[in-house]
């Protein structure tokens, strides 16, 4: 009688438990548990229910034969269970309800087994009622596994199922089938019933595992008996009892019987028909050992033998398997049973828990990832409590990290990828710290600026001299977010005593170490500062010891002088201008002194400074010194602590630091101590624990400020100029009471800003509210009715800063201290008749408007500030200087008016006539209004406007005296409203739409003609060819809202982008083009819907229907094109144009459209014909040449700090050999421009003189091949290396059939191998056999004739837990950059040089806390090797290395020698594996090895040509590395990241073939000349109609430009289609910024003089410059071919693929000159060399006599305006007489 399972009938429950022995049935008992129920932690099993589960599993009832030879195990077993039974009653009653009786829901009647019942001896008794409950909960649904469950349960990581190849996944399909217990349905589904879902039960998989490890031993020829067959055979030795086993084994073994039915059941469960067929077991052979494996001999004849009929049932299958299966050394062998029996042993748990080294390094990794919710609890901070925290932390990250080093949206692009740090070549002596400093983080300069210098207006002079600062930087950017200690990862013996400055680790603060050490320094209690004098001696000491030397002790003294000092500098009062003056002359003598403080060899300390810190001795006698040795003070405190021996320990110095702490004196540690305090709960928000410590803090900053702004009889609140904070003083004076009586109590650390305790807190205060002592008029003006210290308090700035962050609140506000005058200062605090003083604070300054006009503004004022607090009695120059510093432009480049509200935006002031006037800089502005206005000067709505000078023309825009402006203003027609910087919002696939407005709305004199609203003058209704004007209405209305003025718009802001790739994001306002979008579809359906659009085809279709809508022409005549019959050019272009002004009159054709030349000759008679068309578009081919370009990435040797990214250019039918040249010529002129290797270089050159250049040729093609014999082009997965690409590879064939696009290459630099030079290569290319990392090739590379280099591929592999709720709960997965190595003669090394070549070569391919580890490191020890591990004894003369592969320590998922154990020679230990590092390379997939270590010994090494090889990261270097880059500041408490970060690999950049400089001429380098001269190529037409042969001819055609326009959009033709495939042209076109000429594809004509017409005698209404002075106008001189120089002002670039691209443009603003990138709503500031890539595709040039032209001078602006439309007019025609728009 047992318990009754859906396997029990092949193995008893109880007889698995004592196979699997219990402390593996626990382990899986535990994990399911936790698993399948999940209860709260206060109901979870305790170990001793859990062994209660395993012994009632184990507990058997059987006949008294058995009971009687089994009585004494019995009886113990039976005492053990009434006592816990009679335990259980007792809780029973205590508690109504237990963990077991919550998960007992269900009763199966049917779980006692009933095969007592029919057995022939007596009945047994029945079990126990515990035993009994055990059983029922055992199988009851609620502890079961479903299929994915149970998968996920018991299969590790690496032979999880998936569903590609080699996944599996039928397979185990099958293998959960056969476990799950099959139910009944409850009722038939025809009425109504359901079916149970098939599930797992806990006793199935014991059973099964129990049944696999009893065969598996046997196989293995270890048969051990089970633990209750020792205890019948207590007589018999164990020896004996073995022998007699293997003696006696035969095929009738009980194990393997049980193991075939097992596998019957598992074979089965494919078809589900009680009986197996042949072709089922063919399935499942082809899926366990490979396809066609069963067509083999060996295992078709045992199928044949097996199969005596076409199916068996599972008496049958088990008699085949006894009838086939082999004994070999007395192991059974069977290829049906043997791969199962592995597969389960490998499933099995092989620890009853995580080793503890595993455990420990799991909860390190967790506690990283986890640092903020533990912070929290340890510092008793709620999370919502950091909001201050975190503002102050994001104020001092680093500024310029604003700024976007490489394209933002630069991710799919040809030189642009995403790896790439930077859009342009970088400097390789870049520092580790700046390149590996995260986004959001401190670096070391920002907080030295931030804590060494002092502020005026925060009234401090700074916290810590700059030496001190960079310690405590240093020190808290080593700490762990879960640990106070230093985080210093272990090293190798030999670098153990390294210098800190020698590992070049990144140092930054995040908001972890904040965090950390605020509460370290405000929030421990109860601890007498015993842990920050723990961290101090950890500053000057050696990490983690807790003893410092004398020479650490004099360091300590040192640093506490030194602050000391710097202390008693910046608190002086700068008004003291004796001590101002000696402190000059003692300047030079006291920083010598200062500087040999930490020199080590003679250190002194000022004796007034050691006095006042209490660091004298008692016996000491000043006799005249100024100085003291630090030996001396060091001797003092060593005699005071009684050390004894030459060391100071942690409880010595705390003893020391307590006297000082206990009497209440500010000497020795204590000054520095509270310095710290105050840093980090008033810089960064901390906020303190105790409520003593805040008034300590508070006191100490009035202290402090008191010093450095002395008060005086004469001057009650400091100095001129001293600022003050005022606070509302009933919540000041109830924190003052507040903390004065929970000071030094019980309740003294019962703050309000833990966790759940805000309502018991006694200092549970209100936020701070100035709002009652303010004015109701918006702005920080002050009643006029308030008194001191009855309505308000002043407060140092750094005490209102500190109180703020504790306890929020606000507003703040601030006032300074200035001259006294009765008549304007009059305040609540101060009494006329009795207190007399020269200074005061101004609490009722005037609060201006302020306005801001520089150049680009033409003297235009623009909003700048509001509310803007000035003085009514300092100097007007206080104000401008304040001004101009925030701007970051010098003082003297601005000057202060007073506007008159009236005449802003008004005419006359538009004009340059106003009323305003400059303020005098050395006169207060009330004396100034006074003296203006007399009386009637009111002191509301004052306007000042702040004038910058143009700093190249040296002029003000307004004038001298603001009678005539500098500058004149664009006419009355062109309205100038906002600056145009405004987004786009997608609104799905619309990118090319936004592009294209953005560029057509920064067309400076197209943009002036809708503004202006002068298009309502040339609105044509009556067009049948156009819009009826509509789509001109939308166009305005859009252009309108792009250059509206929007208040957030700040005119003047200084240049952020000084250099090339860097990308500054402009805070922009964006709108929605919804409704301008909507009538595109109704104008052109094409346009309808969310697909995606070409950008020029939009572009043409909004220039052509503006032209008609615009069209001045009402009816167009038709006019017949007429021939050139041998006239002028001149001539018969003019009566082309003339033609075509006729029936085309609008700002479209005169500002866009130019006229080309087309020339038809004939090859046969030599016939002309010319036509001269307009066009408005220029489509210029980009040239087809017999090369493409290619990009690749170059991952360096060791040497090499960076991985560099090429872009080179090659044959398009070549091969990857091709490509390689063409890298090695690269590499080889890099070098050659460097002087990397001169002599090498002139030895190849050679006197050139001398030397031929065919000589020269042949030698440098030779140094090209040799070169590209080392490099390697890989077929790269996600982090690993699939296998080497052949040279051979052709590159159509990589190319992407529908895009003709190649792929980004990855290439390896490779090691030189011996032996490979042209001299005895037989290729002529000088090409080398690299060997394939494939199996067929590896086979190659074993033969006699195999190279003597090997290739082996190397993937970065780390350890992760997944869930401690499964049996195997680490996943192993490689990350980061593979490597590939080629290693010369690798059969003659041994293990411990492998591991030095792999970790030389590994250097630059991890982060720099990784390289730590890699440094040379001494061989292991024999007792320290590894080779321990893998039980290798034996002698390479002896055994052949495929004979020790074989025997090589296989490694299981959960052995602790995966990432754990003992540490590593380098932090890594290497191991056969898949490509993909899954899986092992060696072992069949059953076994679950994840790879077979390879040992670091001094044996001969078992690598061999053409291994995959990965790299096992040791845990220690996990937890150094933040799991290389995926853990740490930046996850945020309990809160998943939404992607997976990716780990710190190696840093891409990009070499200069990838920059957008290409110089002209450059290889390779395709320029818009090109382009245009393919434009202008001739061509063949054949079969043309000859109007001279009057038959069909050859002819040839010449494009050319004869008029070009003021405006050219010039389209980079780079899609091409054809009948078999669409592309995209990548190619790199380099077009000029500035100065396009043109004139290289104009039209000429000899008789061009003779012939000259004026156009205004063929047609009077031709678009024309209408000057005053017309006749002298270029553009009537010439029309359009005198001037042929362009300026790029827009380009709509086109990035990613022809499918699924995206849209983006830049332009440049006519306004400042400033080159913006509009992708979208996002806008950002860039460089004018970045607009100039390989993604561009339009290009909008403007010719330079039409730059600084105006709307009135190009254009008649006053025609027809009497009969213009009006604006309620084009607005009742857009709603067609209703009120919904007809067109939104």
């Amino acid at each position: 009688m047992g318990i009754k399972s859906q396997l029990s009938h092949i193995l008893s429950v109880s007889e698995a438990c004592d196979i699997l022995g219990e402390n593996k049935c626990a382990r899986i008992v535990r994990t399911l548990i936790q698993l399948t129920q999940q209860p709260p932690p206060h109901k979870m099993p305790t170990d001793e229910d859990i062994n209660f589960l395993i012994r009632a599993m184990m507990y058997r009832v059987n006949s008294q034969k058995q009971q009687q030879q089994r009585k004494e195990k019995q009886e113990h077993r039976l005492s053990h269970y009434e006592k816990y039974q009679q335990h259980q009653q007792q809780q029973h009653q205590q508690q109504t309800q237990s963990w077991s009786d919550s998960i007992t829901s269900s009763f199966d009647s049917n779980g006692l087994s009933s095969s007592a019942t029919n057995s022939t001896e007596p009945l047994s008794p029945p079990p126990p009622p515990p035993i009994k409950d055990v059983w029922v909960r055992l199988t009851t649904r609620a502890w079961m596994l479903d299929k994915l469950t149970l998968i996920k349960f018991l299969v590790p990581s690496n032979t999880q199922p998936h569903p590609g190849a080699g996944g599996h996944m039928g397979l185990f399909d099958c293998l959960a089938y056969a476990l799950q217990t099959k139910h009944k349905n409850v009722a038939s589904a025809s009425f109504g019933g359901t079916t149970s879902p098939a599930l797992a039960g806990i006793p199935d998989i014991i059973v099964f595992l129990a049944i696999c490890e009893r065969y598996y031993q046997l196989h293995r020829n270890k048969p051990e008996p089970s633990p209750m067959d020792k205890a019948d055979n207590e007589t018999k030795e164990k020896g004996e009892e073995q022998q007699t086993e293997v003696e006696n084994l035969s095929s009738d073994h009980p194990a393997i019987q049980q193991m075939s039915l097992l596998m019957f059941i598992v074979y089965d469960s494919y078809q589900k028909k009680n009986h197996i067929q042949r072709d089922t077991l063919r399935r499942f052979l082809s899926d366990v050992y490979g396809e066609n494996c069963h067509k083999g001999e060996p295992m078709k004849s045992l199928l044949d033998k097996i199969f005596s009929a076409p199916s068996l049932t599972d008496r049958e299958f088990v008699r085949g398997i006894q009838k086939t299966i082999t004994f070999q050394s007395n192991r059974p062998v069977h290829f049906l049973l043997d791969w199962m029996a592995t597969l389960a042993h490998g499933l099995l748990p092989l620890h009853p828990k995580l080793p503890k080294s595993t455990n420990d390094f799991l909860i390190s990794m967790e506690n990283q990832v986890r640092w903020l919710p533990q912070l929290l609890h340890e510092y008793d901070l709620a999370e919502h409590r950091l909001y201050d925290i975190k503002r102050k932390f994001h104020s001092l990250v680093e500024t310029s990290s604003t700024l976007i080093h490489g394209d933002p949206m630069k991710n799919v692009d040809d030189c642009g990828s995403s790896n790439s740090n930077s859009g342009t070549t970088t400097n390789n002596n870049e520092t580790h710290s700046s390149a590996q400093t995260p986004k959001h983080a401190i670096p070391k300069a920002v907080f030295e600026t931030a804590v060494c210098q002092g502020s005026d207006e925060l009234g401090h002079g700074g916290y810590l001299p700059p030496k001190v600062a960079n310690l405590v930087f240093r020190a808290v950017a080593r700490m762990s977010a879960s640990s106070s200690t230093l985080e210093l990862p272990p090293l190798p013996a030999p670098l153990q005593e390294e210098d800190e400055e020698s590992s070049k680790l990144p140092l930054f603060w995040e908001l972890s170490h904040v965090l950390r050490f605020g509460g370290l320094c405000v929030r421990v209690v109860g601890d007498e500062d015993e842990s920050i004098v723990q961290w101090l001696m950890q500053v000057v000491g050696s990490p983690p010891s807790t003893i410092l030397t004398r020479f650490q002790v004099g360091k300590l003294l040192s640093l506490l002088g030194e602050h000391f000092e710097f202390r008693q500098r910046v608190d002086r009062s700068s008004w003291d201008d004796d001590d101002e003056t000696d402190s000059h002359d003692n300047e030079g003598s006291d920083s010598t002194k200062k500087e040999s403080a930490m020199s080590g060899r003679t250190e002194y300390m000022q004796v007034e400074t050691a006095a006042k810190l209490g660091l004298l001795p008692t016996a000491w006698k000043k006799n005249g010194q100024d100085t003291v040795r630090i030996g001396v003070l060091v001797d003092a405190l060593m005699e005071e602590v009684g050390a004894t021996d030459e060391s100071l320990t942690m409880q010595q110095l705390l003893a020391w630091h307590k006297v000082s702490f206990s009497d209440g004196s500010q000497q020795r540690l204590i000054p520095f101590i509270m310095e710290l305090r105050l840093m980090m709960s008033v810089l960064f928000g901390v906020p303190p624990k105790l409520a003593s410590m805040e008034a300590r803090i508070v006191a100490e900053i009035t202290r402090r400020h008191r010093l450095r702004y002395p008060q005086t009889d004469l001057s009650r609140r400091g100095p001129r100029g001293t600022v003050w904070y005022l606070i509302d003083d009933h919540w000041f004076q109830t924190w003052q009471k507040v903390v004065e009586k929970i000071s030094h109590t019980a309740d003294d650390d019962k703050d309000f800003r833990g966790k759940g305790n805000e309502t018991i807190s006694p200092r549970r205060l209100s936020k701070i509210s100035n709002k009652g002592l303010l004015r109701d008029n918006g702005i920080l003006a002050l009643r006029v009715d308030i008194k001191w210290r009855s309505e308000y308090e002043i407060l140092p700035p750094l005490a209102w800063l500190a109180l703020q962050g504790w306890y929020d609140g606000g507003p703040p506000i601030y006032r300074s201290v200035v001259p006294y005058v009765p008549a304007i200062l009059t305040h609540g605090h101060v009494k006329k008749d009795v207190i007399k003083t020269e200074n005061e604070i101004e609490l009722y300054p005037f609060f201006v408007t302020m306005f801001l006009c520089d150049s680009t503004s033409r003297g235009e004022a623009r909003p700048f500030q509001q509310g803007v607090p000035v003085s009514r009695v300092n100097p007007v120059r206080f104000l401008l200087v304040q001004l101009c510093k925030r701007l970051e432009i010098d003082p003297k480049m601005g000057r202060l008016w007073v506007i008159e509200p009236s005449n802003i935006g008004s005419a006359a002031t538009q004009q340059g006539v106003s009323e305003d006037w400059i303020l005098d800089p050395d006169v207060n502005i009330a004396d100034q209004r006074k003296q203006r206005y007399g009386d009637q000067a009111s002191a509301s709505n004052i306007t000042l406007l702040l004038e910058l000078k143009d700093e190249e023309s040296g002029l003000w825009p307004r004038g001298i005296d603001g009678k005539q402006w500098s500058f004149e203003k664009s006419d009355l027609g062109a309205v100038e409203n906002g600056d145009g910087v405004v987004g786009l919002y997608n609104m799905g696939n619309t990118c090319y739409m936004n592009a294209s407005i953005q560029c057509l709305s920064h067309t400076p004199i197209f943009r002036d003609y809708f503004n202006s609203k002068c298009y309502l003058n040339d609105i044509n209704t009556t067009n049948p060819l156009g819009y009826e004007g509509r789509l001109a209405q939308v166009s305005a209305v859009l252009f309108n809202a792009i250059w509206k003025r929007f208040n957030q718009q700040v005119p003047h802001q200084p240049k952020r982008v000084t250099a090339p790739g860097s990308y500054a994001p402009v805070s922009a306002p964006a709108i929605t083009p919804k409704t301008f979008k909507d009538s595109l579809g109704k104008f052109n359906e094409i346009f309808s819907g969310n697909e995606q659009h070409d950008a020029q085809e939009l572009l043409a279709f909004i220039l052509a229907g503006l032209s008609e809508d615009l069209n001045r022409i009402q009816d167009k005549p038709y006019i017949e094109a007429p021939d050139s019959d041998g006239r002028p050019d001149q001539e018969l272009a003019d009566i082309w144009w003339s033609n075509h002004l006729q029936r085309e009159m609008s700002i479209v054709v005169a500002f866009f459209t130019g006229q080309y030349k087309s020339l038809l000759k004939c090859k046969s008679c030599g016939y002309e014909s010319a036509r001269f068309e307009p066009f408005s578009f220029l489509q210029v081919p980009l040239p087809e040449d017999d090369t493409i370009p290619v990009s690749l990435v170059l991952y360096p040797l060791k040497d090499r700090p960076n991985a560099l990214k090429y872009s080179v250019r090659v044959h398009n039918t070549g091969s990857l050999y091709d490509v390689l040249v063409a890298l090695a010529k690269v590499t080889y002129e890099d070098e050659k421009g460097s002087s990397a290797d001169a002599t090498k270089v002139n030895s190849l050159e050679g006197d050139e003189n001398d030397e031929k250049e065919e000589g020269k040729k042949e030698r440098l093609d030779k140094e090209y091949a040799d070169r590209a014999k080392n490099f390697a082009v890989v077929d790269m997965k996600d982090d690993y290396i699939f296998r080497i690409a052949s040279n051979s590879w052709r590159l159509p064939d990589l190319q992407n059939k529908d895009t003709g696009e190649l792929p980004l290459l990855h290439v390896y630099s490779l090691d030189p191998a011996p032996g490979l030079d042209g001299s005895n290569s037989d290729d002529k290319h000088g090409k080398e056999k690299e060997p394939n990392t494939g199996a067929e090739e590896t086979n190659k590379c074993k033969n006699d004739d195999a190279p003597a280099v090997s290739f082996l591929a190397l993937a970065q592999r780390r350890s992760e837990l997944v869930s401690k709720n499964v049996l195997h709960p680490l996943r192993h997965f490689v990350f980061g950059t593979p490597l590939l190595l080629r290693v010369p003669h690798v059969d003659e090394l041994t293990g411990t040089e492998v591991y030095d070549f792999v970790a030389e070569r590994l250097w630059g391919f991890v982060p720099p806390p990784a390289q730590r580890f890699l440094a040379k490191s001494k061989a292991a020890t024999p007792d320290e090797r590894l080779a321990t591990e893998s039980n290798i004894q034996t002698k390479t003369d002896v055994q052949s290395k495929i004979e020790r592969r074989k025997k090589l320590h296989k490694t299981l998922s959960d052995m602790e020698g995966v990432a754990s154990g003992p540490m590593p020679r380098y932090g890594f230990r290497l191991r056969f594996a898949s490509r993909d590092g899954r899986r092992c390379s060696l072992c069949p997939w059953f076994e679950c090895c994840i790879g077979c270590l390879i040992p670091d010994d001094d044996t001969r090494t078992v690598v061999m040509c053409g291994d995959s090889i990965v790299i096992d990261w040791h845990f220690s270097v996990d937890v150094a590395t933040n799991g290389f880059g995926t853990r740490g500041a930046h996850v945020d408490g309990n809160r998943k990241p939404r992607f997976r970060p990716r780990p710190a690999g190696i840093t891409i950049k990009n070499h200069s073939s990838c920059s957008r400089n290409f110089k002209e001429g450059h290889p390779g380098a395709i320029t818009l000349e090109d382009c245009l001269d393919a434009f202008a190529k001739e061509e063949k037409i054949p079969d043309t109609y000859c109007s001279q042969c009057l038959d069909f001819r050859i002819q040839t055609k010449r494009m050319s430009l004869w008029r070009t326009p003021p405006v050219v959009i010039i389209q980079l033709k780079r899609f091409q289609f054809t009948q078999f495939m669409r592309r995209k042209l990548r190619d790199f076109v380099h077009f000029p910024v500035e100065g396009l000429d043109l004139s290289r594809i104009m039209a000429g004509d000899v008789d061009e003089r003779s012939t000259t017409r004026n156009t205004n005698e063929t047609k009077s209404d031709e678009p024309q410059v209408t000057s005053k002075d017309s006749d002298t106008s270029p553009m009537h001189e010439d029309n359009g071919r005198a001037e042929m120089l362009y300026d790029l002002y827009g380009v709509v670039h086109h990035q990613g693929a022809l499918s699924g691209g995206h849209y983006v443009a830049s332009l440049k603003s006519d306004l400042d000159g400033q080159w913006r990138l509009f992708n979208d709503a996002q806008v950002y500031e860039i460089h004018s060399s970045d607009v100039v890539d390989s993604s561009a595709y339009i290009l909008f040039y403007i010719r330079r006599d039409v730059k600084n032209m105006k709307l009135s001078d190009f254009w008649d602006v006053s025609r027809g305006e009497a009969s213009r439309m009006t604006e309620e007019e084009m607005d009742s025609l857009l709603h067609g007489g209703s009120e919904r728009c007809a067109i939104s």
